[in-house]
């Protein structure tokens, strides 16, 4: 019953549990602590990311906790982050700030504000789980994350030309 459960709830989107919870915690929180300590962004940096989900592979479920243990790095501000979260922090609050300065300026937009730096540190460090949480080269891929985010924060139309579509432009390098 477990198992049909388990399989139910992954096919429904509903939340994870025992085992496999514990596994997509302990991934999440494992490369999180990574990007935090690197000392070195590039290829040996994204192999060890990479080699921390082993043969299961990159899931939705651990991209969105990677994404909100990220968010709450963020949020807490740590003075001993390592020199690649250091750079990839102060290179996307730069890009969040230039295109969203209200979130300095409103309490509702502060989450908002953290959310957009987290997703610009895993655009610089690990463009993968951007994909993995729905985020696609032509927009938000249905039923995703991303799609969810986009419809809570940004109205349910993204016109072209607006922050959504210069954001999937830079990621996929268009």
């Amino acid at each position: 019953m477990d198992l049909l459960h388990s399989i139910i709830g992954r096919l429904c989107g509903g939340p994870l549990e025992g085992a496999e919870a514990d596994h997509v915690e302990n991934v999440a929180e494992q490369v999180v602590q990574i990007i935090s300590n690197a000392e070195k962004n590039g290829p040996s940096l994204r192999a060890q990311i990479k080699g921390t989900v082993q043969a299961e592979g990159w899931t939705e479920g651990i991209a969105k906790t990677i994404l909100a243990k990220l968010q709450q790095v963020v949020e807490q501000g740590k003075e001993d982050w390592g020199p690649v979260m250091r750079e990839a922090i102060n290179t996307a609050r730069k890009i969040v700030l230039d295109i969203f300065q209200l979130a300095l300026d409103h309490p509702v937009a502060a989450t908002i504000f953290c959310t957009l730096v987290a997703l610009g540190i895993l655009v610089l460090i690990t463009p993968w789980v951007i994909e993995a949480l729905g985020f696609g080269k032509l927009g938000p891929i249905e039923g995703t994350f991303a799609t969810w985010w986009q419809s809570t924060y940004r109205g349910s139309r993204v016109l072209k030309g607006a922050g959504c579509s210069h954001q999937a432009s830079f990621m996929f390098g268009d």
